[in-house]
């Protein structure tokens, strides 16, 4: 079970990361070994390459998970954006077959005033 759900995260993982390269215009990537190696990367997606983006320094996690545990799950990336001083994070999750994405409010216009000015 344990592999199934690792798996699962993995293949969601991915998915993001080429839905923002694709919608992005830019190259991103699951962190390598994702969850585990913290200290390092935080967050489960990074950009490579120096090409800006809207969403540099930026935390951005992925959830699978059949049950919602958003309290859990902000509670976490609040962390790990602490940890890296980066002010600004993405959750994104995955619940019935459909992607959402969450972010605090004064974040979300940071992120669209920048697409604005790009």
């Amino acid at each position: 079970m344990i592999r199934y759900a690792l798996k699962k995260g993995h293949n969601y993982e991915r998915f993001i990361a080429k839905e923002l390269s694709r919608i992005l215009d830019n190259n991103f990537r699951r962190v390598p070994m994702s969850g585990a190696i913290h200290y390092h990367f935080e967050g489960d997606i990074m950009k490579l390459g120096n090409r800006p983006s809207i969403v540099d320094n930026t935390i951005l996690e992925c959830k699978d998970c059949r049950t919602i545990l958003m309290p859990q799950w902000i509670k976490q990336v609040k962390e790990e954006s602490q940890r890296a001083d980066v002010r600004k994070w993405l959750l994104f999750f995955k619940h019935n077959g459909e992607s959402f994405v969450v972010s605090p409010l004064n974040q979300f216009q940071e992120i669209l005033k920048t697409a604005q000015n790009t």
